[in-house]
């Protein structure tokens, strides 16, 4: 079995020929050459003859840092999906699914708190990024969901909501980062995503906010 001890923390440890996944997101295999990664597909893996010791486990910002080898990989109309569970302190939590389908970009978040009088109002945002992990330029998609405590009721919620996308952004889509915040803490959130312009740099962003006690994670991973 794989351990997840002594992760690589730099892209520049992983030599050229290396075969590496991320953690969260170990279905996805990916093959470094000349600085950048090659995504793999299943019948190319088989192929390969490849033992679980060739497989090096890095942390996800390491490949979120590498830019694709091919930045038209994706072919137009496949389905892009994203999932991020998050804690955001006090007994409060989020989890979305997004997924783009043609124009039409899906999300649905549970949000939920776990306290008997303490509700809050969570919020979720979802950005956009081409092959090479550049921000695409969009319009804001964000939502805020407000629970009560669990005293009063569940506790918990879900909603789905439809956001039709241009037709060259959603061209353009490779990867989608999801942020979930405390919606008081939404001014951080949106100076966070108006710095952040490679994908890599967003999620590390939202990652060092949460470590500083802040009620905000960001990241996301194919579901």
């Amino acid at each position: 079995m794989a351990q997840h001890t002594g992760l690589m923390a730099e892209a520049t440890a992983l030599p050229d020929g290396a075969y590496v996944t991320a953690v969260g997101d170990e279905d996805t295999l990916f093959r470094i050459k000349h600085g950048r990664r090659q995504s793999l597909k299943v019948p190319d893996i088989a192929a390969l003859g490849l033992t679980q010791k060739d497989i090096r486990i890095v942390d996800p910002l390491v490949l979120h840092s590498m830019p694709l080898e091919d930045t038209r990989q994706r072919a137009i109309g496949r389905e892009v999906r994203s999932y991020l569970e998050s804690f955001l302190g006090a007994g409060h939590y989020m989890k979305s699914w997004v997924w783009l389908q043609g124009t039409t970009l899906t999300t649905t978040t549970r949000t939920e708190t776990i306290t008997l009088f303490g509700g809050y109002t969570g919020g979720v945002q979802v950005v956009l990024f081409d092959a090479a992990g550049n921000r695409i330029q969009h319009d804001t998609i964000r939502y805020r969901y407000g629970v009560d405590g669990r005293f009063f009721g569940s506790g918990s919620r879900e909603d789905t909501e439809v956001f039709q996308l241009p037709q060259s952004v959603a061209d353009r889509a490779e990867s989608i980062v999801i942020a979930h915040y405390w919606d008081p803490k939404v001014n951080l959130v949106e100076t966070a995503i108006a710095v952040g312009k490679i994908v890599w740099e967003l999620i590390k962003l939202l990652q060092d906010a949460n470590k500083r006690g802040e009620s905000v994670n960001g990241g996301g991973q194919p579901f």
